[in-house]
């Protein structure tokens, strides 16, 4: 409650399952890429990306 108003909090959240290859680097570009792609679906939401490298 703020000021007597009840408060909802949503969140969209990406999720990069990442391989033993990835750089530091990688994984937080295609964990920001995986948050995005769900705010596009609207606030509430979550993706989940796989990364297809061995």
């Amino acid at each position: 409650m703020v000021d007597g108003h009840p408060l909802r909090a949503r969140a969209s959240i990406g999720i990069f399952v990442s391989g033993p290859d990835s750089t530091p680097c990688q994984l937080l570009r295609q964990a920001d890429q995986a948050m995005y792609s769900a705010k596009r679906r609207r606030t509430g939401r979550s993706d989940v990306h796989l990364t297809t490298t061995t």
